[in-house]
Formats: C-alpha cells, structure tokens, sequence
C-alpha cells in the first residue's frame, strides 16, 4: 500500500479474504511497516465463476506461471497440472503458483482464490473430471466455438509436442469431446489462456 501503491491517510481500500468476506476501511495512518484502517463496511459476496477445472501441461517455470497468472485473471475457479508423456517437468513450486495466483486475484480484483493442485497423471484426471464435460483441445477436433458447453467443465491442454498416439487412444476410450481452438498450432501456455476463455464463454 505504502510502497508501490503510494496509498495516504484517507483513502478506502478493501480488504478481502479469499472465499468472498470483505473489508472496506479507510486509512487513518500509513507508514512502511504498518497501515492503520477505521472499519466502514463488510459485506459478503457470492461466487459467481463457472466451475471450470483448467487440466494444464507442466512446462518450464516461466511458462506454467504465465498459465496460472492468466487462467486466474480470467476467472478460472481450478487449476491442476497434469504430467503427461511429453511432459518437459513433473513438479512445481506449488506455494510460488500460490503466491502468483493470489496477486493475480488483487489484480483482477476478484474476492475468491483459485484452487491449485498438485500435479497429477493424465489417466487419474481424466477420472477425476468424469463427472463433469470434458473437453481435450487437439488439433482435428471440432471448433471450440461450435461446441455447446455445459457446467461443470473441464478442459485439457497438451504439453509441447502434443498428445502421443496412446494418449488419443486413452481419449477414445473415455467419453471425452475433443476440440480445436483454431488452424494454427498454439504454444501450451497461449492454447491454455484461450481454451479458458472459450470454456468460460456461452455458446
């Protein structure tokens, strides 16, 4: 507040807890170790994001970050890595996608966190999302914005390199819809930001 935002004595700022109770106060003394605030109001917002469960390829660092900073301005309400056969990494630093996720949230200024995962193999999520509409973006498949979207949802992105032959097979024998986000080959985390925002869109 003091730093970056400049913020001064007098000025409302809300405050907000993550599962929809805010605060909105206003400063009465500011200093760069601490920030006093008189209370004006609370209130209790609802929630009212889709439910939609992001299933996004492990890439490098800097690319998985990008994913949960963008999905999580959007709106999306679960995000869950999944290793795959072509997975460039198996782990993430969960508590700094945490902490990305969270600034996004101010950023965007939304009042509820997005819930990140701990990543998990292709085939459990696959039965994980079972009882939801699944949607794995590839190339051949329907347009996404031909496809009548139903909720819950949940969508799966490939890594670099895309889907191997036995994980179409996998999808074949799962009653998933697959789907394309357009005629040119996407980077994972760019086909992940637009596969959100089309899964969020009502056809």
């Amino acid at each position: 507040m003091n730093n970056v935002l400049k913020l001064q004595s007098g000025e409302l700022v809300e405050l907000f807890d993550g599962s929809g109770e805010v605060f909105l106060g206003e400063i009465t003394e500011i200093s760069k170790k601490s920030v006093e605030l008189e209370k004006k109001k609370t209130k209790t917002v609802p929630d009212e994001r889709k439910e939609v469960f992001a299933y996004i390829p492990l890439l490098r660092r800097t690319n998985t970050e990008l994913m949960v900073q963008k999905l999580t301005e959007l709106g999306i309400k679960n995000i869950i890595p999944i290793k795959s056969d072509r997975s460039v990494k198996d782990k993430v630093n969960l508590d700094r996608l945490k902490k990305i996720s969270l600034e996004a949230t101010e950023q965007s200024g939304q009042y509820f966190l997005t819930e990140i995962c701990e990543p998990i193999k292709l085939a459990d999520a696959l039965d994980q999302s079972k009882n939801t509409m699944q949607i794995v973006f590839d190339m051949g498949g329907q347009n996404i914005s031909e496809i009548t979207k139903t909720f819950p949802l949940s969508f799966f992105i490939g890594p670099e390199g895309g889907w191997t032959d036995d994980e179409r097979e996998l999808f074949k024998s799962s009653d998933v819809t697959i789907a394309a986000l357009g005629k040119t080959t996407l980077r994972g985390e760019t086909a992940a930001i637009v596969a959100a925002y089309e899964s969020l869109r009502q056809k």
